[in-house]
């Protein structure tokens, strides 16, 4: 690897690629696989944190490479840069593209590789070219499909992710934590900069909300860190990062400059709640059938139980919360069958299964039991397996006319005798 890197398009050069890219692509011989280029700026008046350039490059040979790429260098404006390096910006991209990028559901650019081009903090990045998608504007705005999509799409990257233990690795992303205390005075910083680059665009009923609402930064990052499970995020999906795969038309999403992981477990207010759901449960079910426990002597050990088969089984706890409140479970765990077991298809082996699922009798029919479903659909998704199930007393008729509205048919069926 080079010791020396550019710190702008106009600094590149073509050892320096093939530095950098070969390594994607070597050739059988002395002849450098990259034989020429042409750098070309984009958006030169929209960058804030970073300038970027589109490389088109020359092979040796012909579908050697990628015809072009995009380079992500630091901004060379200091005031803008001390924003981005005080948000952690430009480590946060180079992390998520080193440590995510492969697998994430979303198709990130491909990473072609990274550095810090002055030792001090200031990661640039080569990434692919997604000239061939197809992109939206923030002024027409998403399409109601469109927006479907992208909605998905993020809920499969947080499904994949959820409680990942890879998000706690050494040098992994950031988590969302860490922006309580360095968000609020890095924008403070960084604003009367954007509003002189900007002022035009901004409605001027808005200026005056900047101030309170950049106070109420940290109060509010530091709730969520504290009140949600873990999992990957963007942390800046809007319509100007997202495009659409102009084969499969599924989201791709760019700038992840701002990616960190959302933490952590349930406070124990909130614990409190899951646990007197529980108990709810299983009252319904006790009503239905002799068999089941009571509720309150059961509730707390069978979350315990619950969370730990979540675990255990690459499965998730899944919860709606308002405010505080936890207003709603859903409990998916993954199973698989014996490898000796012959009676199922190799590709139906490994099921998602939900065990669990209620919703506060004040909340029902608002789409939130549908919502939980649909989350622990796109968790099994993320996990490769083909079906969901999940099971209901017989005589739970409510529920199983609910279920069957969503699509969900009967299956298999259980018959028992007392003995």
């Amino acid at each position: 690897m080079t010791d020396h890197h550019p710190k702008s398009g106009n600094e590149i050069t073509l050892p320096w690629l093939n530095t950098m890219l070969t390594a994607q692509a070597p050739t059988s011989n002395a002849t450098p696989a990259i034989t020429g280029y042409r750098c070309e700026p984009i958006g030169e008046t929209a960058g804030f944190l970073g300038d970027i350039v589109r490389v088109y490059l020359d092979w040796h040979a012909p579908d050697q490479g990628p015809g072009s790429i995009i380079a992500k260098f630091p901004t060379l404006r200091p005031a803008n840069l001390a924003t981005g390096k005080g948000l952690l910006a430009y480590e946060r991209e180079l992390r998520f593209y080193d440590a995510f990028s492969t697998h994430c559901p979303l198709q990130p650019p491909r990473f072609y590789g990274g550095a810090d081009v002055t030792g001090q903090g200031d990661y640039l990045i080569l990434i692919e070219d997604l000239m061939g998608a197809r992109f939206v504007s923030q002024l027409d705005g998403l399409s109601i499909s469109d927006a479907e999509l992208a909605v998905r799409g993020l809920a499969s990257m947080h499904a994949q992710y959820w409680n990942d233990p890879k998000l706690d690795e050494p040098n992994a992303l950031y988590p969302f934590s860490d922006w309580a205390p360095i968000y609020e005075p890095s924008i403070a910083s960084g604003w009367p900069l954007f509003e002189g680059d900007f002022s035009d665009l901004i409605p001027k009923a808005m200026h005056p909300m900047f101030g309170p609402g950049n106070q109420m930064a940290g109060p509010i990052f530091h709730y969520f860190s504290q009140n949600r499970p873990k999992t990957l995020l963007h942390g800046d999906a809007r319509m100007e990062n997202i495009c659409f795969d102009p084969v499969t038309g599924k989201p791709r999403m760019y700038d992840w400059h701002l990616a960190n992981n959302l933490i952590k477990a349930l406070t124990q207010s909130q614990r409190n709640q899951v646990n007197g759901l529980m108990a709810q449960l299983q009252a319904t079910e006790r009503a239905l059938s002799s068999d089941r426990a009571t509720g309150d002597a059961m509730a707390e050990g069978h979350v315990d139980y619950l969370l730990n088969l979540a675990e255990s089984s690459a499965g998730a706890f899944l919860t709606a919360i308002t405010g505080e409140q936890i207003i709603g479970f859903c409990v998916v765990i993954i199973t698989e069958e014996d490898e000796c077991d012959l009676h199922l298809q190799d590709s139906f082996k490994r099921a998602g299964e939900v065990t669990d699922l209620i919703v506060h009798p004040y909340h029902r029919k608002r789409g939130i039991g549908r919502a939980l479903l649909s989350a622990a659909s796109a968790h099994c998704q993320a996990s490769g397996v083909r079906q969901l199930k999940l099971k209901t007393l017989a005589q739970n008729f409510q529920a199983r006319n609910a279920f069957e509205t969503l699509g969900f048919r009967p299956h298999e069926i259980i018959h028992t005798i007392d003995l």
